[in-house]
């Protein structure tokens, strides 16, 4: 982590991390990572693995870039996952060395530390230490020195492994470098105009990908964070009037949320630029965001395995407000034949798989050298995800070919027909899944979270048959309402579990 070292050097009283309880200045930043660094090297050797239990805080940071110092490598958990998920994590990475926050330690105890003893030579808990196998983190620096360990760190060695949600199956590891961690931070520094006199807000888990742009982009461009660990989006708005906050990404749900509160009455305008990831911006969404968050709107294409694409502001326009943006510099984009090879690129218009290639990419699923070979062809990661061009270059996103119905042989996505519901005022949320039957093979369904209880099925059936956006064949042929969709642990919309939750089987 040089670049805090230089951030130190040329600012070392300027603003770094903030969080409720602590605020600390790149100087005091840079001291205390080098002190963790050198207490992880008393338990750990460069390569092994640091895993975080945490949300997002001014400590958690210093454990997290501490460990990356040493020569670890550190990688963040998803914390509301299942125990099952939790176990299988950290069985795979084999952590010398186990970051928990206080709140989390007594899950730890009852649920995951008999699968954990074995590689796990110390657990440092960011709070009070209470059990006999931890350490509080003052206990685990204390009496370090601040000079900066002796470790030699090589562009390609692995700095960090990004977990999956586990929407398609287990969660994947995705081994990030050195390089690449670099070249995301940088790209996107770019991007969203990342300076040292700005101020990021993260509301995002560690655990979630793009939670390492709201860390990795500021200390690049030496801008300050402000850490909101447990989301809520009337006390996002305090922050953001109260800190003069100048940088956001949130998933689109979240925005949704701050939209929900009310928002006319208060101050945003310190915020130069904002960005929606995770799932697609509807135009209702983006409007309000425009309206009354910020006037510079970015949307995203990207995942654990790569960022991919963005769509600025300028571009948001007319039928291009549904294009999810063109490649980032440095990357290619394709849409190529399902199950072809990268060189099979399709026209204009046509859908298929998008392939992506680019620096910043990973390098190895941990411990699975079969799935890494089956993701990447000749550079190329499949995506998994379908989409297509249009004739100047944009891509637009269709969905999840593993969301793909499959009725009557006729193939359907859920995109459009989710959009046209979402369209009606009475529904908040919707998903649309294919459910095994034994006429249709799967049968198009959606599941609906509805703001009106006096809303029916058939009110919807007459607003889809109404509707430009939705054909004949694809409109639902059976609604089941909810109060809720279940989501992953990384705050998108989780398809399988909903539908476990209701009995519904996939063909």
């Amino acid at each position: 982590m040089d670049l805090v070292r230089q951030n130190a050097a040329r600012s070392p009283d300027a603003p770094a991390f903030a969080d409720a309880a602590q605020r600390v200045t790149w100087g005091e930043f840079d001291r205390r990572t080098e002190r963790a660094a050198n207490a992880y090297l008393d338990y750990a050797v460069q390569g092994d693995r640091v895993a975080f239990l945490t949300e997002s805080s001014v400590d958690q940071t210093v454990m997290l870039v501490g460990a990356m110092k040493a020569g670890c490598i550190v990688t963040n958990v998803h914390l509301k996952a299942s125990t099952e998920t939790l176990r299988y994590c950290i069985d795979e990475t084999a952590p010398k060395v186990l970051v928990v926050d206080e709140s989390f330690a007594d899950r730890v105890a009852a649920d995951l530390w008999d699968a954990v003893t074995e590689s796990v030579a110390t657990v440092v808990t960011i709070g009070e230490a209470t059990r006999e196998y931890e350490q509080s983190m003052d206990e685990f620096v204390e009496g370090q020195p601040t000079t900066r360990p002796d470790v030699l760190r090589e562009e390609d060695d692995i700095l960090t492994i990004w977990w999956t949600s586990g929407s398609t199956g287990r969660p994947k590891g995705w081994c990030h470098t050195n390089r690449g961690i670099y070249v995301k931070a940088m790209k996107g520094s770019a991007r969203y105009g990342i300076d040292r006199f700005g101020k990021t807000l993260c509301a995002l888990s560690p655990s979630f990908g793009a939670w390492y742009n709201t860390i990795l982009q500021p200390i690049w461009g030496a801008e300050s964070v402000y850490f909101m660990p447990d989301w809520d989006p009337d006390q996002w708005l305090d922050v953001v009037e109260t800190e003069g906050i100048t940088h956001a990404g949130m998933v689109a749900s979240m925005w949704r949320e701050v939209l929900d509160r009310g928002i006319e009455q208060r101050d945003m305008s310190t915020l130069t630029s904002i960005y929606s990831t995770g799932e697609k911006l509807d135009e209702a969404t983006l409007e309000g965001l425009r309206e009354h968050v910020s006037e510079n709107v970015h949307q995203s294409y990207g995942s654990t395995e790569m960022y991919g694409t963005v769509l600025y502001n300028e571009e948001m326009e007319g039928d291009r407000i549904e294009s999810i943006g063109k490649a980032q510099t440095g990357t290619e984009v394709r849409i190529v034949e399902e199950g072809g090879s990268p060189e099979d690129e399709l026209p204009a218009g046509e859908v298929g798989e998008i392939v992506v290639r680019g620096p910043d990419l990973p390098a190895w699923a941990w411990r699975n050298s079969a799935k890494t070979r089956e993701a990447f062809e000749d550079g190329w990661w499949l995506s998994g995800d379908l989409g297509y061009k249009d004739e100047d270059g944009y891509l637009y996103f269709e969905g999840r070919a593993d969301f793909q119905i499959k009725s009557r042989g006729v193939k359907i996505m859920p995109a459009p027909i989710e959009k046209a519901l979402k369209n009606h005022p009475s529904v908040d949320q919707a998903v649309v899944v294919g459910v095994a039957h034994d006429d249709y093979g799967q049968m198009v369904s959606a599941i609906v979270v509805a703001s009106d209880p006096d809303l029916t099925a058939d009110d919807l059936e007459e607003w889809c048959l109404d509707s430009d956006l939705v054909a004949d064949f694809q409109r639902p042929r059976e609604y089941h309402f909810v109060d809720e969709i279940e989501k992953t642990s990384s705050g998108k919309l989780d398809r399988r579990e909903t539908m476990e939750e209701l009995g519904l089987e996939s063909a």
